[in-house]
């Protein structure tokens, strides 16, 4: 399932003719990539009601979003009342834990920059601003719930936080809504720049502190004695790396080894690149309604892959065929089963207190799709 999930087709030739049609194949990808007038690294067509800046009721909302809450907050809803639900909720956290203390950026200019940030991602189904907002919340929520728990209130900081937030907010930016797989086998630019090693994270990291350069706000530069800057750009970059699906597997084997202990005695930066990558993948730990969304947005995102890779010659795996895909239920109770339900668990069991609440919802998201792929039957 994860290699569907991934996109991978495991092709292998076994005739000249398989090899020779692949040639043919190749040929009319590299006319594909040609023949588009907009590179994939920019965004695209930007919805302009983002194009302002946060009012004095906005900021308002932020800090009334309920941030202590898994449930109470609609993502969708809050991105239709303001248009930039990623900076309401990282200014919501920032102001929540007073980040500004440690920070030598003045808030208005870290808002600058959020903003900034927001419009880079693109209007994609699922791999969009409210994604990275809910991203950001998600990790935010697992984050408290982490700290709160038994010897811990001391062992992360704000500047772990600071950390982990900027990492969440940034870890799509400019997302093409194509995942590695077809950025590989098409030879996109992506893929060439970066040696076919996650392209996508990789760019997503050096887009991230291109744009921090670019508007003068090094938001990682603070007051304290210590981390150096350059250790905490280090820490934001593997947590985007870990992001890649690719890597699902190694690295939830080195965390799962790891998670037999006590919490405390974890290792911080492994902790909190599998905190983020579950933050990730977390919209089935969501209230119904709100998963369903997303996971009919993703949906869509496959399809339109599967429909681009089709029309170059490719094959999709059925995940992203219309034609041959497993009903919703189905396609969802294999991405709880063999991907969540696994990254999850182990988290779950060193902090179970702290998380109850979506653990609560990722019972119920599942029992519904079991009972939905039945009717299906």
């Amino acid at each position: 399932f994860l290699n569907m999930f991934n996109g991978k087709d495991g092709v292998k030739f076994s005739k000249f003719s398989d090899a020779a049609r692949r040639v043919l194949l190749v040929n009319r990808v590299a006319r594909h990539w040609r023949q588009r007038t907009s590179s994939s690294t920019k965004p695209e067509t930007v919805d302009r009601r983002t194009d302002r800046r946060t009012s004095e009721e906005d900021g308002k909302r932020a800090m009334e979003l309920g941030l202590d809450s898994w449930d109470e907050i609609d993502i969708f809803q809050l991105d239709s009342d303001t248009g930039q639900p990623l900076v309401m909720a990282f200014m919501a956290v920032w102001e929540r834990r007073s980040i500004s203390k440690i920070c030598k950026m003045p808030v208005e200019k870290v808002q600058e920059l959020v903003h900034a940030i927001e419009l880079q991602y693109r209007q994609n189904p699922y791999h969009n601003r409210i994604h990275a907002a809910d991203v950001l919340l998600a990790a935010w929520y697992l984050w408290s719930g982490l700290t709160n728990c038994s010897g811990m209130q001391h062992h992360y900081t704000e500047i772990d936080l600071l950390v982990m937030l900027f990492a969440a907010a940034v870890h799509d930016i400019g997302h093409p809504g194509l995942n590695n797989e077809f950025l590989t086998k098409t030879r996109h630019s992506l893929a060439l720049r970066y040696n076919d090693i996650s392209p996508l994270e990789n760019f997503h990291a050096a887009t991230a502190f291109e744009l921090m350069k670019d508007k003068g706000v090094d938001l990682l530069d603070h007051r304290l004695p210590s981390p150096p800057v350059q250790a905490l750009r280090k820490r934001v970059i593997e947590m985007i790396l870990a992001t890649d699906m690719a890597k699902h597997e190694e690295k939830l084997e080195r965390f799962s080894a790891m998670s037999t202990g006590t919490l405390h005695d974890m290792d911080k930066t492994v902790l909190e690149k599998h905190l983020l990558h579950v933050a990730d993948l977390s919209h089935p730990l969501r209230p119904y309604s709100l998963h369903r969304q997303w996971s009919e947005r993703c949906t869509t995102e496959f399809f339109s892959q599967g429909d681009q890779e089709r029309e170059l010659g490719f094959e999709p795996v059925s995940l992203y065929d219309r034609e041959k895909a497993p009903p919703l239920a189905k396609g969802q109770l294999g991405f709880l089963k063999f991907i969540v339900i696994p990254a999850w668990k182990p988290l779950q069991n060193i902090a179970k207190d702290a998380i109850e609440v979506p653990e609560r919802f990722l019972s119920e998201n599942l029992a519904r799709w079991e009972k939905l792929a039945e009717q299906s039957s």
